[in-house]
C-alpha cells in the first residue's frame, strides 16, 4: 500500500494560490451583490479592506504619508496625472498604487514601501541588472521574481 502524503506548497506557488483565493473572494462578493435588490433609499455601504484601514506611514520619518495625484509627484509627465501615490509630505518619499478594480481595492492600495530618492535610484538599479534575466531568459517573469524570492529567502 502506498502512502499519499501531500507535497509542501514551494514557497514560490504560495502567491498564486493567495491570488486565487482574493479572485474567489472578489467573485462571491459580486455573485452575493446581485442577489441583494436595492431599495430606494438604501445606500452603498463601503467595506474597507486591512490595507484600506490603516494609515500609510513613512518608513524614514514615521509621518503619515497622504493621498496625491501623479500632478503632484510628476507635473511634468501629463500622462500620470490620473494615478494615485501615497507622499510623505517630509522627506520627499513616494510610492505608487494599484489600480482600481483590480482585486487591490478602490486605487489606494501602495504598490510596496514609500521609498525617498536614494532608494529609488537602488530599485531602479536592481531592476536594471534582473530584469534582461528574465526578458531574455527562458524563465517567465513571474517565475523568475519566485526564483529570486526563493534564493533570497536563506539570506
Amino acid at each position: 500500500m502506498t502512502s499519499t502524503k501531500k507535497k509542501p506548497v514551494p514557497k514560490c506557488n504560495q502567491s498564486s494560490k493567495w491570488k486565487r483565493g482574493v479572485r474567489e473572494r472578489i467573485a462571491a462578493q459580486q455573485k452575493q451583490n446581485s442577489k441583494k435588490k436595492a431599495t430606494k433609499n438604501s445606500k452603498p455601504q463601503a467595506k474597507f479592506l486591512p490595507w484600506e484601514r490603516q494609515p500609510v506611514t513613512c518608513p524614514y520619518c514615521s509621518r503619515r504619508a497622504m493621498l496625491v495625484t501623479g500632478q503632484v509627484i510628476y507635473p511634468h509627465r501629463p500622462d500620470l496625472h490620473d494615478l494615485n501615490f501615497w507622499l510623505c509630505d517630509h522627506c520627499k518619499a513616494y510610492v505608487g498604487t494599484h489600480k482600481a478594480g483590480l482585486g487591490w481595492g478602490n486605487g489606494t492600495r501602495p504598490k510596496g514601501t514609500l521609498a525617498d530618492e536614494p532608494t529609488r535610484r537602488a530599485r531602479r538599479a536592481a531592476h536594471a541588472a534582473f530584469d534582461p534575466f528574465w526578458q531574455e531568459g527562458d524563465l517567465s517573469r513571474r517565475k523568475a521574481y519566485a526564483w529570486l524570492a526563493e534564493s533570497l529567502a536563506g539570506c
